[in-house]
């Protein structure tokens, strides 16, 4: 049975698909216009602070939370597989992953606070780049650009109170 309303966490795009999450700790993505659950995924669920998968631009990849306990993991819909890069770059804890603006890319880094961050090619499953962001350990990233061209970040972040004075744009080099 699926959650009812309420739990839909709907991504970008043309409707087609939706990802619900129940409180249990299982989101499923589904096919919006068929109604066929196309993947069922199981993350630690902690009421108004849990991190809900979310789904890409594109609606092809699924990051699935992995908690404070495990690796983040990526899921691929057309394959109906998980995607997870096998590199020993990739965190073996789930420190936040964000998905690039084209959904071709994937950022993570290796602990919540560093200045250090990996990009990934998610169609490949291969590390891209590190990056060094100056200050980045103060700094929560919230976009990658097309292509891997540039990282949107907060500047100074109080993780308490979710405020930063303002963004940075930087530009990474190809």
């Amino acid at each position: 049975m699926l959650p009812g309303p309420g739990q839909v966490r709907s991504g970008p795009g043309d409707g087609q698909y939706a990802l619900i999450s129940d409180t249990d700790g299982t989101s499923y993505l589904v096919n919006a216009q068929s109604k066929a659950v196309l993947g069922a995924f199981h993350y630690t669920y902690r009421g108004d602070s849990a991190i809900y998968p979310r789904l890409s631009l594109d609606r092809n990849t699924v990051y699935v939370p992995g908690g404070s306990s495990a690796p983040a993991k990526l899921w691929d819909r057309t394959t109906k597989s998980y995607v997870t890069p096998t590199d020993a770059r990739w965190p073996a804890l789930d420190n936040g992953v964000t998905l690039s603006t084209d959904s071709r890319f994937v950022l993570t880094s290796p602990s919540s606070a560093t200045e250090t961050v990996d990009v990934w090619n998610i169609a490949t499953h291969a590390h891209v780049i590190t990056l060094t962001m100056p200050g980045g350990a103060n700094e929560g990233v919230e976009s990658i650009g097309p292509g891997v061209s540039e990282l949107l970040s907060t500047a100074a972040l109080d993780i308490n109170a979710g405020t930063f004075p303002k963004l940075n744009i930087w530009s990474i080099p190809s």
